[in-house]
């Protein structure tokens, strides 16, 4: 009976223990740096999930896009007032923060020229690439999971 109560109480701990790291923490800004050159503002992040994996890199890619143009990230908060919002974005994401990087989201716009749309005003022009970083070489998909190409 003793031992029943160890070994439950020893998987209930494991159990919230794993819990906790998967979705008990906030995704981290690690670093941001911003380039303006013309009339041509992009924005680069690099990000630390905090996550043992990422079940949806789709859906998250989405997700992380939606929190930089609703800038809704703790501790970190961009100035879109003075340029506004940028015309290219492209966030690194790694799994913790001392990790090989994980992905990376390029959020762009797909034709036409780039500099006269911004990510927040013109959703619908800009196209949504996420590459998979591979030990032997990068494969490239669209966000609807087509995939794109092939990077060595």
């Amino acid at each position: 009976m003793k031992k029943r109560i160890i070994v439950i109480t020893v998987i209930l701990c494991m159990v919230v223990g794993f819990l906790y790291l998967q979705y008990g923490r906030d995704v981290k800004v690690i670093s941001t740096m911003n380039t303006a050159s013309g009339n041509c503002y992009e924005m680069d992040l690099t990000v630390a999930v905090n996550r043992l994996f990422i079940m949806d890199q789709e859906k998250f890619a989405e997700e992380l896009i939606d929190r930089c143009i609703a800038n809704d990230f703790h501790k970190v908060e961009f100035s879109y007032d003075v340029m506004g919002y940028p015309n290219r974005l492209r966030v690194k994401v790694y799994l913790n923060e001392t990790g090989n990087r994980h992905f990376t989201i390029y959020y762009d716009v797909n034709e036409g020229n780039r500099f006269d749309y911004n990510i927040k005003d013109n959703p619908e022009i800009f196209e949504s690439m996420l590459i998979r970083n591979d030990l032997i070489m990068l494969k490239c998909y669209y966000l609807d999971g087509v995939e794109n190409g092939f990077f060595y």
